[in-house]
C-alpha cells in the first residue's frame, strides 16, 4: 500500500505542475495554431514524477489529451502539430513502455485526422511498437491494418501490417485478426499468393477449424470466379 500511495502521489504532482506549465505557457487566447511542441526531456518529467515513470506517462497522456480543449473552446485534432503530437506518444510509450494505450491513441483517435504522409508515419510507429511487443500491440495493429486499406486506400501496406500481424501474432492470436492477410491477398487479386499463404497454413495446422477452412476456400473460389469472367487465366494453367 505505502508503494501505491508513493505512485498516487507522483502521479498527482506531476499532473498539477504540467497542468500549471501549460496554464502558463498558454494564455486564454490559445489558438489551434499553435503546436503543443516539443515533449519534455524525460530527466524533467521523472523528477517531476518523483521517478515514477508511469505516473509521469499517465500524466503527460492527459495533457496530450486535454491540448485540444483550451480556452473553451474544442479544436479540430486535424489542425494541430501532428509531428508534436507523435513525438509526445513517442515519449509516453518511452516512459511506460508495458502499456499499449499510446499506440491505442495512435490508430483510434489520431489516425483519422491525419494527412496521407503524416498517416503513413503513425502507422510505421505503431507497426515498430507491435513488433517490439507483439502480444500488447496487436489489437493497434490490427486496427492499422484496417486504417492503411480503408482510411489510407492502400491495401498493399494493409497486407504488409497484416502479414507482421500473422507472423509475430502469436498463437493467441485471434483466428480474423490471422486471417486478414489472406483476405487482403483475396482483394487484391493475388491468387497465388493467397492460395499457398493457406497452404501453409493448414499444413502447420495453424488453421485446424474446419469452418474456416470453408469460409476461406470459399473466398479464394471467388476470386477465381472473378477471373474467369474478366477472361485472365488461372496459376497453374487452370481457365
Amino acid at each position: 500500500m505505502p508503494e501505491a500511495r508513493t505512485v498516487a502521489a507522483g502521479l498527482l504532482v506531476a499532473a498539477l505542475a504540467m497542468q500549471a506549465a501549460f496554464s502558463a505557457a498558454h494564455p486564454r487566447e490559445w489558438s489551434a495554431s499553435r503546436s503543443i511542441g516539443e515533449p519534455p526531456a524525460l530527466r524533467t518529467v521523472s523528477v517531476g514524477a518523483f521517478g515514477e515513470q508511469r505516473a509521469a506517462a499517465y500524466a503527460m497522456t492527459l495533457y496530450l489529451q486535454s491540448f485540444d480543449a483550451q480556452a473553451g473552446e474544442q479544436q479540430r485534432l486535424s489542425s494541430l502539430d501532428h509531428v508534436a503530437n507523435q513525438a509526445w506518444l513517442e515519449r509516453i510509450a518511452h516512459l511506460a513502455p508495458d502499456t499499449a494505450y499510446p499506440a491505442f491513441l495512435a490508430t483510434r483517435i489520431y489516425a483519422d485526422s491525419l494527412p496521407p504522409e503524416a498517416l503513413r508515419r503513425m502507422l510505421g510507429w505503431v507497426h515498430e511498437r507491435f513488433l517490439a511487443s507483439p502480444a500488447l500491440h496487436w489489437t493497434s495493429m490490427a486496427h492499422a491494418v484496417y486504417v492503411a486499406g480503408h482510411t489510407l486506400g492502400d491495401k498493399r501496406l494493409a497486407a504488409t501490417f497484416a502479414g507482421a500481424l500473422r507472423e509475430h501474432g502469436g498463437s493467441d492470436l485471434p483466428p480474423w485478426a490471422r486471417d486478414l492477410e489472406l483476405f487482403l491477398l483475396v482483394d487484391l487479386d493475388e491468387l497465388q499468393a493467397a492460395r499457398m499463404l493457406m497452404g501453409a497454413l493448414v499444413a502447420s495446422g495453424t488453421i485446424t477449424d474446419q469452418r474456416e477452412i470453408d469460409v476461406l476456400t470459399q473466398r479464394l473460389q471467388e476470386i477465381e470466379r472473378r477471373q474467369r469472367a474478366d477472361g485472365r487465366h488461372l496459376p497453374g494453367g487452370q481457365k
